[in-house]
This record gives C-alpha cells, sequence and structure tokens, in this order.
C-alpha cells in the first residue's frame, strides 16, 4: 500500500480533518478527500476525478504528454496519453 505522509500544516491546519503527522494510507486520504468536497457542497466527487480534470485542464492548456506525467508522476507514456488525445494543438 502506498503511504502519503501529510500534517496538519499540510491539510491547512483545520481542525477536524483528521490528519495528523503520520503515513495515511491511500485509501484513508481517498476517503478524508470525498468527504471534504461533501463537506464543501461539492457532493460526488473524488481525488480521482479532480485528478483526471487537472489532466485535460493541462492538456488544454498547452502542456505536453511527457509534463502531464511528470505532474501526475506516471511512469508509462499511455497512461498520459487519454489526457492529450482529441486535443488540438
Amino acid at each position: 500500500m502506498k503511504r502519503a505522509h501529510l500534517t496538519s500544516r499540510d491539510a491547512g491546519s483545520s481542525p477536524g480533518t483528521g490528519l495528523r503527522s503520520v503515513g495515511v494510507g491511500e485509501e484513508v486520504l481517498r476517503n478524508r478527500f470525498r468527504k471534504w468536497c461533501d463537506a464543501a457542497g461539492l457532493e460526488g466527487l473524488s481525488s480521482h476525478g479532480v485528478r483526471k480534470a487537472a489532466g485535460h485542464l493541462l492538456a488544454q492548456n498547452g502542456c505536453s504528454q511527457h509534463q502531464i506525467m511528470a505532474i501526475h508522476g506516471h511512469t508509462e507514456a499511455k497512461t498520459s496519453e487519454v489526457y492529450t488525445k482529441g486535443v488540438e494543438r
């Protein structure tokens, strides 16, 4: 399982975030993100959906496939190709 290291400062020092300066598992972070979206009135959004939207926005604003790969941490070009495919250059 991958782990992200977050501190309360990383989470905006917001009371009630549930994050401490310890490793946070992917599923915990994914669920917390969904709760933050719901609390902000953005129901139905997920961390994956935000990542996907960011990839599309990067491509629409001129980022290359390799730049998107670097930003998203992809190791294979085909993973980020979905964002650049169909975008007029």
